[in-house]
């Protein structure tokens, strides 16, 4: 009798340890890796030559972009940086994200892009941000590939 008991102690220690070890060594959730757009196996174009802007909501939350000559564009896929500051330092953010073009599409505006991470509805904005800049790729209809960016100091 004395036998099982020892036995499903050990049995409860070792799970527990198994636990212990499992939350202690796990890595943090980071942010989901993203695809770096490189910026020098591309041709650029000037961002006057798209009507490429970059503003910033008035309360320096978030960020959207605006592409005013939207002609023969099929797509555009974008990486936003920026610097925020934490308790430990400075860290630098990425987003990313793409816009289909309809050929009728005569502006092209994206959504407001939040500086911070939002979760069902509430957002938690980074503080201190600075130093932001959009790359953009655009893909045009008859398929070649450019690279445009633009940069806003908050």
């Amino acid at each position: 009798m004395k036998t099982k008991y020892f036995v499903a102690l050990c049995v409860g220690l070792l799970l527990i340890a198994g636990g212990v070890f499992f939350f202690l060594t796990r890595r943090p959730a980071q942010e989901e890796e993203a695809p770096v757009i490189v910026e020098d196996q591309i041709p650029t174009q000037s961002p006057d030559v798209l009507g490429l802007s970059l503003e910033a909501r008035p309360d320096n939350t978030a960020v959207k972009f605006t592409i005013a000559k939207v002609d023969d564009i099929k797509s555009i896929s974008y990486e936003l940086n920026y610097t925020a500051k934490t308790d430990e330092g400075e860290l630098i953010r990425t987003t990313t994200g793409s816009i289909d073009v309809k050929s009728t599409d005569k502006i092209v505006e994206s959504n407001y892009i939040v500086l911070g991470t939002c979760s069902s509805g509430h957002c938690k904005y980074d503080k201190g941000v600075s130093d932001v800049k959009l790359i953009i790729k655009i893909v045009k209809r008859d398929g070649k590939i450019y690279q445009s960016s633009t940069s806003l100091l908050l």
